[in-house]
């Protein structure tokens, strides 16, 4: 057995423990990177009273809240389900930027 590169391998050991304990360990972990900020900060949901979906340059779809309710008023007029408006709404204010893109 070659004792050279033993004594070679237990002192990389060492140097990297040392490395670890008396420099990573003094590192600020604030340094993090901070959560991103949502797209639409100055958003509320509670404010919002015409809700516009376009598809190119033609309106699609037209949602109104009136009279505490949410009505359809194009392409025709029908009442509109306000839990899933008002969760549209608030999952909009959530939203936040993609900050990794994956490889697909």
């Amino acid at each position: 057995m070659n004792w050279k590169h033993t004594w070679i391998l237990v002192g990389l050991a060492a140097a990297l423990f040392a490395f670890i304990f008396l420099y990573e360990r003094r590192l600020d972990p604030t340094g993090a990177v901070p959560p991103p900020k949502p797209l639409f900060a100055n958003f509320k949901p509670t404010r919002a009273t015409v809700v516009q979906i376009r598809r190119g340059t033609q309106f699609a779809l037209t949602v109104e809240h009136t009279n505490d309710a949410w009505h359809f008023t194009k392409p025709f007029t029908y009442p509109a389900a306000n839990f899933a408006v008002q969760s549209f709404l608030e999952t909009l204010e959530r939203a936040i930027p993609v900050t990794h893109i994956s490889s697909r």
